[in-house]
């Protein structure tokens, strides 16, 4: 899963991508960043700003902030569903 958070963070900032979760949510995110791993215990947690909310929790807005567990990610994709980074 480190693979994964580097993936995520070596994404060019301002650069919108679909995010799918195992749990059927999806958004467009942009600017990852890994949470120190100090805070939660773990090295796979991110913070990433959100671009569009596709299905997911209706209080998760545009310009706000989502922090997540990259276990839980399904797929990172182009937002036109060209390029596929994961799996």
């Amino acid at each position: 899963m480190q693979r994964l958070v580097a993936l995520l963070e070596s994404l060019p900032d301002d650069e919108p991508w679909h995010i799918c979760f195992d749990y059927g949510h999806e958004y467009i995110l942009s600017n990852f960043a890994q949470v120190d791993s100090s805070i939660y215990d773990n090295e796979t947690t991110v913070i990433a700003d959100v671009i569009k909310n596709i299905s997911g929790s209706k209080a998760i807005t545009p310009k706000n902030k989502i922090e997540f567990d990259v276990t839980s990610i399904s797929c990172v994709k182009s937002v036109d569903g060209t390029n596929v980074l994961f799996p």
